[in-house]
C-alpha cells in the first residue's frame, strides 16, 4: 500500500471512529513522507483516544508549528486547544497553560473590534474552560453567548463544551433543575455522535461530578449506562481519565456491579497514579469498599490505608470495616474525628449515617439520636432520595434499639422503598434486615423470614459474603428453636447471655440500649421460670439456643 493509500486509509478510519486502524495507518504513512498539519492533528487526537498520551502532545506539537508557519491558523488554533485540553484532563495545568497562551498569542493580534470568529470563539470557549476549572462559579451567561455563537458558526464541539459550562455553573449557583436540563441536552449530543470522543470525555465527566454533588444517583446512572453503550461501538477507545472514573466506580457499586467495578477501580487506580492525580486516593478509596463489602476485610484494611496515604479521608469506610471487625470504639472514633472536620454537604449524610450504627452498636443510644437528628436535617437541606434512605435507615435502626418496633418497622419500609426506587440493591436489602427485626419484635414469624430471605438472595448475588453468613445465622436460630417460648429477640439475647456477656455488651452487639436489655431478660426469667442468669444460660444450652 503506497503513503496515498494509507492517507487515504488513516482518514476514512479516523471518520468512522475506528482509532487503533487511524493510528496505525496514519503513522505508517508517516514514515515515507511528512504529514501535513490536518494530518498530524487527525494523528494527535487519535493517540490521545487511545490512552497514548507522550505521542499526542508530540503529533499536536508539530501539527501546530506546521500549521503557524504555513499560515494556518485555524489547524494551529485547534492543535493549540486540544493540547491544552489533553494536558487539563490529565491534571498537568502549568504545560496546559502554557498551550492556551500559544492559542490566545497567536489570535490576539485580531480579536479587538473583529465579529466571532471560529479562531475567536475557540480561544475565548478555553480561557473560560480554564477560569471553570480553577474554580470560578459566575461563567454561566459567559458560556451562554459562547454556545451561541458556536452554534451559527457551525462548531459543535466549542457549542457542546459551551453549554456543558454554562450548565455546570447554573448547578453550582443552586438552580439545579435549569442546569442538570443543560446537561442532559448536551448529553444527547454525546451519545448521538454529534460530538468529538476528546470532548465527550469532560462532558461526561462533568455530568457526572455535577450529579455527585445534587446526589443525582438516578441521572449519573442512567447517563453512565448511556455512555457505555456508545463507547462498546469504538471498544479501543480511552475516553475516561480523571475524576470521572471515580465517580463511575462509584455509580457502578450503588448499582451492584460489583465485578465491573473492581475491574473500574483498578483501571482508575493505574490511569490516575501515572502522572500521580489528587484523585487516585479516592480511587484506592472505592477499591476498599469493594473489598469490604465482599468481606475481603484484609485487602479492605491495606486499600484504605493506601488512600490514606495519597491524602484521600478513609472514613466512612474504616469505620464500618472496624465494625465488621468488632471494634465499634475504633469505629466512632474515626466517624467523631471526620466529623469534626468541614466536610462537603453530600458525604455528610453518609458519615451520619455509619455514625448512627457504631454510636449504636457500642450502646450510646442518645448520642445516636442526635446523629439521627442532624440526618433529618440534611434531608431537609438536599432533598433528595439518597438522603432521605439514609436518614430512614438510621431511623429504623435507632427505633429498634430503644424498643419501638412499629417507628422501626415504618422506618425501615420507607428505606427500602427508597433504596429499591434508586435501584440499590445493596442497601435495599440492609434495610430489609431492619424491617425484618421489626417484624420479628412485633411477632410476626413468617413475614420476619421472608424479610431475611429476600435479603439473602439479594446479597448472595452481589457476593457480599459476611452479609450471606449473617442471614445464614439468623435463619438457622430460627429454625432451631421453633418450639422455643422466647421471641426472636429474646433468644438473640439468651444466646450471648449464655456466652457469658454483660448487658452492656449485649446492647452492643444487638444494637439496644442497657435498658432494652434488662426488660428482654426479665421477660426471658419470666417465660422460662428462672431466676438466674446461670440458670437461663443452662436452658440455652439444652434447647440448642446458644
Amino acid at each position: 500500500m503506497d503513503d496515498a493509500d494509507l492517507l487515504d486509509k488513516g482518514r476514512r478510519s479516523y471518520d468512522a471512529h475506528d482509532w487503533s486502524a487511524a493510528y496505525e495507518a496514519l503513522c505508517s504513512a508517516a514514515t515515507t513522507r511528512p504529514l501535513d498539519p490536518r494530518d498530524l492533528l487527525r494523528l494527535g487526537l487519535t493517540a490521545s483516544l487511545l490512552g497514548k498520551d507522550e505521542e499526542c502532545e508530540q503529533h499536536l506539537s508539530q501539527s501546530f508549528r506546521q500549521a503557524a508557519d504555513s499560515g494556518d491558523d485555524t489547524t494551529a488554533l485547534r492543535a493549540a486547544f486540544w493540547a491544552s485540553f489533553a494536558l487539563s484532563n490529565r491534571g498537568e495545568t502549568a504545560r496546559a497553560d502554557g498551550w492556551a497562551e500559544r492559542a490566545r498569542r497567536l489570535v490576539s493580534p485580531r480579536r479587538e473590534g473583529e465579529a466571532r470568529s471560529v479562531e475567536t470563539c475557540t480561544v475565548v470557549l478555553l480561557e473560560a474552560l480554564m477560569a471553570l476549572r480553577e474554580g470560578r462559579t459566575d461563567l454561566a451567561a459567559h458560556f451562554a453567548e459562547i454556545a451561541e455563537h458556536a452554534a451559527a458558526l457551525r462548531e459543535p464541539d466549542l457549542e457542546a463544551l459551551a453549554v456543558m459550562g454554562e450548565g455546570f455553573c447554573v448547578v453550582l449557583n443552586g438552580d439545579v433543575l435549569a442546569g442538570m436540563r443543560r446537561l442532559d441536552e448536551v448529553m444527547l449530543s454525546v451519545t448521538g455522535g454529534e460530538v468529538h470522543p476528546m470532548a465527550a470525555g469532560l462532558v461526561y465527566c462533568v455530568m457526572l461530578d455535577a450529579c455527585r454533588s445534587t446526589l443525582d444517583l438516578r441521572r449519573s446512572a442512567e447517563w453512565t449506562a448511556a455512555l457505555s453503550r456508545f463507547c462498546e461501538d469504538q471498544p479501543d477507545l480511552v475516553p475516561y481519565r480523571g475524576q470521572c472514573l471515580v465517580h463511575r466506580v462509584q455509580v457502578m457499586q450503588m448499582r451492584g456491579v460489583w465485578n465491573d467495578a473492581a475491574a473500574e477501580a483498578e483501571r482508575a487506580c493505574t490511569w490516575l497514579s501515572h502522572p500521580p492525580q489528587p484523585a487516585v486516593g479516592a480511587a484506592l478509596y472505592e477499591r476498599a469498599e469493594l473489598h469490604r463489602l465482599r468481606g475481603e476485610l484484609a485487602q479492605a484494611e491495606e486499600r484504605y490505608g493506601e488512600a490514606s496515604r495519597w491524602g484521600h479521608d478513609p472514613q466512612p469506610g474504616l469505620a464500618l470495616l472496624r465494625l465488621a471487625q468488632g471494634r465499634p470504639e475504633a469505629a466512632v472514633t474515626g466517624l467523631r474525628r471526620s466529623l469534626a472536620e468541614p466536610l462537603e454537604s453530600t458525604v455528610l449524610p453518609v458519615v451520619l449515617g455509619a455514625y448512627v450504627d457504631a454510636l449504636l452498636v457500642t450502646g450510646d443510644a442518645a448520642g445516636a439520636a442526635e446523629a439521627v437528628a442532624d440526618l433529618r436535617k440534611a434531608v431537609l437541606d438536599l432533598d433528595v432520595p439518597m438522603v432521605g434512605a439514609l436518614a430512614a435507615c438510621a431511623e429504623a435502626r435507632l427505633a429498634l434499639a430503644t424498643g419501638d418496633p412499629s417507628t422501626a418497622l415504618r422506618s425501615g419500609r420507607r428505606a427500602w422503598t427508597l433504596w429499591h426506587e434508586l435501584d440499590v440493591p445493596y442497601h435495599a436489602a440492609r434495610s430489609r434486615l431492619v424491617v425484618a427485626e421489626a417484624c420479628r419484635a412485633l411477632g410476626d414469624e413468617d413475614a420476619a423470614r421472608m424479610e431475611l430471605e429476600a435479603a439473602r438472595s439479594v446479597f448472595e448475588e452481589l457476593d457480599a459474603r459476611l452479609d450471606v453468613q449473617e442471614m445464614d445465622r439468623l435463619l438457622a436460630n430460627d429454625a432451631e428453636a421453633d418450639d422455643c417460648p422466647l421471641s426472636p429477640r429474646e433468644r438473640e439475647v439468651i444466646r450471648l447471655l449464655a456466652a457469658g456477656l454483660t448487658n452492656r455488651s449485649i446492647a452492643a452487639e444487638l444494637f439496644l440500649s442497657e435498658k432494652t436489655v434488662a426488660r428482654h431478660l426479665s421477660n426471658i426469667f419470666a417465660k422460662l421460670h428462672v431466676s438466674t442468669r446461670t440458670a437461663a444460660a443452662a436452658y440455652a444450652f439444652e434447647h440448642r439456643l446458644a
